[in-house]
């Protein structure tokens, strides 16, 4: 009678020896890359914040150059609607004759 022995949980050969090995290796290259990568993505983002930064200054200054340049536009306005007034006779306008004096 023939009795069918099962294998051992225990036997190992060489080729499961490599398979682990490959499998370890493989996996610690893994996580250095993905080490690697998020360095490198830890150093773009603090440049960018940088960059944020930086923009964040101009917009800053272009909004006090904006402000500056519509009190400048409201002055030219004002001193526009004072010059209609002059044309019309309206304001601070006398007769040249009215300076010196004379009333001719």
């Amino acid at each position: 009678m023939i009795t069918q022995v099962a294998p051992a949980f225990w036997d190992i050969s060489f080729g499961n020896i490599l398979t682990i090995i490959s499998i370890v290796g493989v996996g610690l290259a893994f996580i250095a890359k993905m080490d690697k990568s998020v360095s490198n993505l830890d150093t773009r983002l603090e440049y960018l914040e940088a960059q944020n930064e930086d923009a964040k200054e101009e917009i800053k200054k272009l909004v006090q150059v904006l402000i500056t340049l519509g009190k400048y536009e409201e002055r030219f306005l004002r001193l526009e609607k004072t010059l209609d007034d002059l044309r019309h006779g309206d304001g601070w306008v006398l007769p040249l004759e009215w300076r010196h004096g004379r009333k001719d």
